[in-house]
């Protein structure tokens, strides 16, 4: 075997060996963490590891590895004479490792941490409630994904169409604001009657160029949200609107539903919630996307926070010339499950047909194994 063969297995053991040495100094950990927890801060750190690949169809059989690092601080300054109301953010990533998509040639990205390499502050931003949270306003670095485009039951599933749709991520100079670079974002959200949201934001038409370079100029986004019980369970509706001041004026617009249809007891979060997600853009390369799935926390006995889940995204593009593409659809199952309260593993598998919107390519069969610790 040449050190080459072995570069893969090398980093296997690492990560193994770094996850047993988290595992080995965990009480201490959450212990520090808890006698924190009465101070005006919190910090907490993530860390997902995931080996991946193609079994059938794609480009290779590359056995891919992949790493995410997420530090997150949180304080909250309205103790703080004259700043009631005043909180700040901060989150630095690290990414490394292999792209997953590079070996399935796929539109829609199977991985959501499929990204280049780099380590970066994430977000950062200040954040004034008034009204008791009625009215509120952000400016800083922002992620739009982490509160537009976004359904709860959605959010266990590896593949990135399951987190912000095709039909926005795929617009602009270096993309919209969203994984792996933010840009700078102003936002404001106001509850002007009970259940009602209303979120309204402006950011930077190109995240890791120059911020608000004229010629790049911003991209603007409206939700209307409805949070709605159906037989006492919970429920999320909107409706949204965006486009580019800049870019050819690129327009579109989004629906989404998140509703959790049945629970066996009252014990939260146990139940199966559902997701319906569609969205079109007037002049992205893909010019319509739509998303549906199923998301059951605590389906095996003794597993309350288990999540097992199947969803379908499906893109339809448009070529350089106009012409129809192919439709890429992703069907995805995967099974979270929770070993310890900061340590999950997650098998996933993924069918992409029609990868890269090419109705020639064989269907990708792709296989996932996501670690991750939490603390």
């Amino acid at each position: 075997m040449t050190r080459k063969d072995q570069m893969p297995n090398l980093k296997f053991i690492s990560s193994c060996l770094l996850i047993a040495s988290i595992h080995a100094n965990a009480d201490a950990i959450m212990e520090t963490a808890t006698a924190a927890s009465d101070k005006p801060y919190a910090l907490s750190l993530s860390y997902a590891f995931e080996t991946s690949g193609a079994l059938q169809g794609g480009l290779d059989r590359k056995l891919n590895f992949t790493g995410n690092l997420l530090i997150d601080a949180r304080f909250d300054l309205s103790s703080l004479p004259h700043l009631s109301g005043l909180s700040a953010y901060v989150q630095g990533v690290g990414i490394h490792g292999d792209s997953l998509s590079e070996s399935v040639g796929d539109t829609q990205v199977s991985s959501n941490i499929d990204a280049p390499k780099a380590a970066r502050v994430y977000q950062a931003w200040l954040q004034k409630e008034f009204a008791d949270g009625a009215f509120s306003l952000l400016a800083g670095i922002h992620d739009l994904n982490s509160e537009f485009y976004s359904t709860d039951a959605s959010r266990i599933f590896l593949n990135s169409s399951f987190g912000v749709g095709p039909d926005l991520s795929h617009t602009g100079v270096n993309g919209p604001s969203i994984f792996p670079e933010p840009g700078m974002a102003v936002r404001a959200r106001v509850r002007p009657i009970s259940d009602w949201e209303i979120s309204t934001a402006m950011y930077d038409g190109n995240p890791g160029g120059t911020p608000w370079v004229s010629e790049d100029g911003g991209l603007g986004i409206l939700e209307l949200a409805h949070a709605q019980k159906i037989h006492d369970l919970d429920g999320r509706y909107a409706l949204a609107a965006w486009g580019y001041t800049a870019q050819n004026r690129t327009r579109g617009a989004y629906f989404l539903a998140n509703q959790k249809i049945y629970s066996p007891t009252s014990i939260a979060p146990r139940g199966l919630s559902a997701f319906v997600r569609a969205g079109l853009s007037d002049r992205g390369s893909v010019s319509s996307s739509w998303a549906t799935g199923l998301n059951y926390t605590g389906a095996i006995a003794m597993r309350d926070e288990d999540q097992l889940g199947f969803a379908i995204a499906q893109a339809k593009g448009v070529g350089e010339e106009g012409e129809e593409l192919a439709r890429e659809t992703a069907l995805e199952l995967t099974y979270l499950v929770k070993l310890k309260p900061w340590f999950s593993v997650q098998p996933d598998v993924q069918w992409i047909l029609n990868p890269g919107m090419d109705s020639t390519a064989a269907t990708a069969l792709v296989r996932a194994v996501r670690l991750q610790v939490v603390f």
